[in-house]
């Protein structure tokens, strides 16, 4: 996909107890989860296939949000069922699938805590076809097809699209292809705030193969991109022409000075680094989507459990020269759950100051109260310390 500015403006833990009494114990804490990895640009994309179709919600965000946005999308076939989305359904995704890393460690008795954190047809331009218009939450959108990749991109900037250089030839190879287009743009009478990332954009679309369209994106990328797929099915899905991978859960271990507190991004970079034309499976494996907090953003067909793979890669704009094929894969299910080895946790200096206050806190009542008050305050300094480390 490809998301323009327009003319007009430059280019675009919860708190969870766990009760113990033993003479010690093993438990496993959630010492980090896996976020976004770059800061330019990042596409995510759902994508549901179906018995001769298939639907996908689209995502994506910018380094810095557009006055007014235009989105260009090349489907390989007549998109239909055009309609807003919602971020949680994304959210809820990236909860069940998003890599978790657990450090396990020994309790002493007593408590232990583990935290976890329109629809009417408008007037053609001579080659290009306007198949339907509408609206999108934010967005009028326009359905196109085109047999002339000129003819396309004169259409586009009558209408405001403003194309970036070096668009015609990225144009041409879907016009080739026989791609139809969801051209979309910020309605007139929306805010033009700064929109950093919109709201999703979901459609269907008849197809008996499952494609994501990456070489488009070429005409609005950063130095690098992160891309995010999940495909819910009936089975694991992988790349067709890209590399598959996986990080080797044997070399993922504790960091105490990396955001999720692993080592884990330097291996998924590392992964990258010997083949760029790859795509990481994360995770995969069979899910209870009861927990969808909006079901009605998937179609029907998904049911209450689906299959879902998790697929991320970072990409320079020199190697987004082909699109994303996908087919199901191997049957082998991949955790998204790392139990850290090595090092040492760093102390958190909240609960060692809490625990140095109370302590001196205590000695003054000891001192003072007699050994009643001292003792109450010496368990008080247990407590807090036992919760905290």
């Amino acid at each position: 996909m490809i998301a323009f500015r327009m003319r007009t403006t430059a280019w675009v833990v919860c708190l969870a107890p766990a009760i113990a009494f033993a003479d010690g114990f093993m438990t496993p804490r959630l010492v980090g989860e896996s976020g976004r990895m770059v800061k330019s640009p990042r596409q995510e994309a759902i994508l549901v296939p179906q018995p001769r179709q298939a639907t996908v919600l689209l995502r994506t965000h910018f380094q810095q949000g557009p006055r007014e946005l235009a989105w260009v999308v090349p489907v390989p076939a007549r998109p239909t069922d055009i309609k807003a989305g919602d971020d949680a359904v994304f959210r809820d995704l990236d909860a069940a699938g998003a890599p978790k890393f657990h450090r396990t460690s020994r309790r002493a008795v007593g408590w232990g805590c583990a935290c976890s954190k329109m629809s009417e047809e408008s007037a053609d331009l001579a080659g290009v076809k306007v198949h339907e218009t509408g609206t999108a939450g934010m967005f009028d959108y326009a359905v196109l097809s085109s047999d002339d990749a000129r003819s396309l991109t004169k259409w586009l900037d009558e209408n405001q699209y403003a194309l970036p250089p070096g668009a015609d030839p990225v144009f041409k190879r879907y016009v080739n292809l026989k791609y139809f287009w969801l051209a979309m743009k910020l309605r007139a009478d929306q805010p033009h705030g700064t929109i950093v990332a919109p709201h999703p954009v979901s459609y269907t679309y008849a197809a008996r193969e499952l494609t994501y369209p990456l070489v488009i994106s070429t005409l609005s990328s950063a130095d690098e991109n992160e891309i995010l797929l999940y495909i819910l099915a009936g089975q694991r899905y992988e790349c067709d022409n890209w590399t598959n991978a996986t990080i080797d859960p044997a070399k993922v271990a504790f960091d105490p000075t990396s955001a999720n507190r692993s080592n884990y991004d330097s291996l998924f970079r590392g992964q990258l680094a010997g083949d760029p034309h790859s795509f990481i499976t994360e995770s995969a494996g069979w899910v209870n989507l009861r927990f969808i907090t909006d079901p009605r953003q998937l179609p029907a067909a998904v049911g209450d459990r689906a299959y879902l793979t998790r697929l991320r890669t970072i990409v320079a704009p020199s190697d987004m020269d082909r699109d994303v094929a996908l087919r199901p894969g191997s049957s082998e299910d991949v955790s998204s759950v790392y139990h850290l080895s090595g090092g040492r946790p760093a102390p958190r200096p909240l609960p060692v100051v809490s625990a140095a206050l109370t302590l001196g806190l205590g000695a003054a009542l000891f001192c003072r109260g007699g050994w009643s008050r001292g003792a109450g305050s010496l368990i008080l300094i247990s407590v807090m310390v036992l919760c905290s480390t």
